[in-house]
């Protein structure tokens, strides 16, 4: 989020007694962020419940509902919506192969055992990326200026000579 108050959640999240002496009320913008999320969560559950007809406790099991988007997020990167995305079908790539393997024609203690194998294959590689991409696969860009890296037509000056010594002190006394 690129505008002021996206930049404050960003202070936040770096560094909150530096935002709260630059000024800005800290406890405000954590319960704004927290509400904003909240209501993403309450729309995605809306929709989710219209889509199915019908939910239940059932329906969430602890073991997908945290896990799997956990996996996806640390994945693929939480800094912005690419990352998410990406890490969202890699593991849901690797979960909708676990299904369709089932379907093929293998020996039964491989079947049974498929699930397991998912669950070591995605917990390998959160591994494998906090090990090597610690920020997820697409991390957060950072942006110190829009004009680094950008041509602004400035040409460099030419370097200025210094004065060639006269053997005199320079003024002021000294």
């Amino acid at each position: 989020i690129r505008s002021p108050w996206g930049r404050v959640l960003r202070a936040l999240r770096e560094d909150e007694l530096t935002t709260a002496a630059s000024g800005k009320n800290v406890f405000a913008f954590k319960m704004q962020g927290f509400i904003f999320g909240a209501m993403i969560m309450g729309i995605g559950g809306s929709i989710y419940a219209y889509e199915r007809g019908s939910i239940s406790p059932d329906t969430f099991t602890p073991f997908f509902a945290t896990f799997i988007f956990w996996a996806m997020l640390m994945v693929g990167g939480s800094g912005n919506n690419k990352g998410a995305i990406l890490g969202a079908y890699i593991v849901w790539g690797i979960w909708t192969i676990s299904l369709q393997l089932q379907g093929y024609d293998m020996p039964e203690f491989v079947r049974s055992r498929i699930f397991f194998m998912r669950d070591m294959i995605i917990g390998s590689l959160i591994v494998i990326v906090l090990l090597l991409r610690p920020a997820g696969l697409l991390p957060e860009e950072r942006k110190v200026s829009l004009f680094i890296g950008r041509d602004t037509g400035a040409r460099p000056r030419e370097p200025t000579t210094e004065p060639e010594p006269t053997g005199e002190p320079p003024p002021g006394g000294r």
